[in-house]
């Protein structure tokens, strides 16, 4: 066992003088924040007769936050309880009590107002300056990747962590605890998520329309904002197909997991996947970084779309005081086409949950994007080691 550790110390050297319960933290697997702000700055809300429907309404909070539908959806990376997923919720009434704890940390909780308040202003100060990089030429996938490390800093930083530019990452604000156990905000669970927020935000539409209460139908669109930022997630391309849990439960340590499941995220997000959705539709995937650029633009429009009909459905709830029966945002989902006529047009998956193993593959070759051959016979520091020989660290643009 001595010669192991002392085997592994050599061979990570400077990486185990950083712990990789930060390494694995500082991945931000999801649209930018500012481009959360984006897409939901698209969503209309509508309102009973005499109010007219508005984009840029801002929506009253318990806890006296006054925020838009977009500001709110964005608010998903930096206010959940970590070791409290809500998919791990062993029923429907424990799933909603644990979204309605991650959303009241700062919907009702006051502690968190100027924090909030904090974040919302770096969220606008990124937009500003991916604004301009665009205005000036530059690619806003690379725009994003290059003013990212700092940005991540400082939202660590407002949200109660580290500030340095040296090593904020050290010591993780809210912002970096939610990053390091995200696993809400992929596949599967990113829908759960999404569709427990939907169910109470439904629940919530009803019950204003039993006292005709405009302000309780604004804290229904609240709760359905805060929900949608999942339901934007399960969107990007990077989360469609990475078993973020299963690479965290199967791998030891499970940070190395974490941070494996950052490289397949990574790939599959610029690259973008082939997807179809339950109405028939196909076309292509993207995930963070790239939502401003032209070849997202289709992808853009379904996300926005399922946005859209999810808002539409909370305002149906109040006017006909019914939860609506419709699967019309379900519909839009995209789904990886792993079989059919792109199945081998997009790299394959350098990661897969095999159901019968009940293990995860790995790709053979790690290098060959399109190899379409898998292993169960890998070791997660052996193949961790590997692509951080040849990629780097999914910190290292944040040491810069």
């Amino acid at each position: 066992m001595r010669g192991l550790k002392r085997a592994l110390v050599l061979a990570f050297g400077c990486l185990l003088a950083t712990p990789l319960s930060t390494l694995a933290a500082t991945q931000h697997d999801s649209f930018s924040p500012s481009e959360h702000i984006v897409q939901g700055n698209e969503i209309t809300l509508a309102f009973p007769a005499g109010k007219s429907p508005s984009k840029h309404l801002l929506l009253t909070l318990p806890s006296g936050l006054h925020l838009s539908y977009a500001e709110i959806i964005t608010l998903g990376d930096f206010y959940q309880v970590p070791e409290k997923p809500i998919y791990q919720g062993a029923t429907n009434e424990e799933k909603e009590v644990r979204f309605l704890a991650d959303f009241n940390l700062f919907a009702v909780s006051e502690e968190n107002v100027s924090e909030a308040t904090g974040v919302i202003e770096i969220i606008y100060d990124e937009l500003k300056s991916i604004d301009e990089a665009i205005a000036n030429g530059e690619d806003a996938e690379a725009a994003y990747k290059r003013v990212s490390p700092d940005y991540n800093r400082r939202y660590n930083c407002a949200t109660g962590g580290g500030c340095s530019a040296s090593n904020w990452w050290l010591s993780p604000g809210k912002y970096l605890k939610v990053a390091k156990t995200n696993y809400d905000h992929f596949g599967d669970n990113a829908w759960v998520s999404y569709h427990v927020g939907h169910r109470l935000a439904i629940q919530a539409a009803v019950s204003a329309r039993q006292t005709e209460d405009v302000n309780k139908l604004a804290y229904a669109y609240a709760i359905n904002a805060y929900a949608s930022h999942f339901l934007s997630d399960r969107f990007a391309s990077g989360h469609i197909r990475t078993p973020r849990v299963e690479l965290a439960e199967q791998v030891t340590p499970q940070d190395v997991g974490s941070l494996l499941a950052n490289y397949m995220h990574d790939e599959e997000s610029s690259g973008g996947l082939h997807v179809h959705n339950g109405r028939g539709e196909q076309w292509i995937a993207y995930g963070d970084t790239t939502s401003f650029e032209a070849k997202c633009a289709p992808h853009r429009a379904k996300l926005i779309e399922a946005l859209q009909l999810s808002a539409d459905e909370i305002y149906l709830a109040y006017a006909t005081g019914k939860s609506p029966d419709s699967k019309a945002v379900e519909n839009i989902l995209p789904i990886a086409d792993e079989i059919g006529s792109h199945a081998k047009d997009d790299i394959s998956s350098l990661f897969f949950f095999e159901p019968t193993l009940k293990q995860v593959m790995r790709r053979e070759k790690l290098d060959d994007f399109y190899d379409r051959h898998w292993t169960s016979n890998w070791w997660g520091w052996s193949t961790f080691t590997e692509l951080e020989r040849k990629r780097g660290l999914p910190l290292k643009a944040s040491r810069s």
